[in-house]
């Protein structure tokens, strides 16, 4: 099942419900006495991306949480995948690699995070849909995952891979 967000809920909102049911989806429904402290304002980084910080805890559970607030209508601001070294089979590379890699194609990276889930045996896969500039990397196998379409909508499922003759 595949849900349609509207471009006027923040994209913030998306990612940490993806990255609730991806980390534990029993602590991400299942634990009504959460206390959410700010821990940082929201801080810019950029035109249209500003950084938070929050921390998560209850009695049994500690967690910190960064935050990148992304405004997806902001004309300056840009989205970027990329793939550990342009090329899914050869090895693993931290996003900060990746974003020095992307600067020297002209694109500067104000904020990078590792977004996959990703085999620990080679040759590292990720695990689960991936799909870069309109292309099918990986297809699903049936995981949750969350996608940006071309208009700026925000996707958030678990897809099914259908094929057609």
């Amino acid at each position: 099942m595949l849900i349609r967000i509207k471009n006027k809920y923040k994209f913030i909102l998306a990612l940490f419900l993806v990255l609730c049911l991806l980390s534990n989806p029993i602590i991400a429904f299942a634990n009504p006495s959460w206390q959410v402290i700010s821990k940082a304002d929201r801080i810019p980084l950029a035109t249209g991306v500003e950084y938070s910080d929050f921390k998560i805890i209850n009695d049994n559970y500690n967690e910190n949480l960064k935050v990148i607030n992304i405004n997806l209508k902001d004309k300056y601001t840009v989205l970027k995948t990329a793939v550990s070294n342009d090329n899914l089979a050869i090895e693993q590379e931290k996003p900060t690699s990746m974003a020095e890699r992307l600067s020297k194609q002209g694109l500067a990276a104000v904020a990078v995070t590792n977004g996959d889930f990703y085999s620990t045996k080679l040759p590292f896969l990720p695990i689960g849909l991936q799909i870069s500039n309109g292309e099918l990397l990986i297809s699903p196998q049936g995981f949750p995952a969350f996608g940006l379409c071309k208009d700026k909508s925000i996707v958030i499922g678990t897809p099914e891979l259908k094929s057609y003759l």
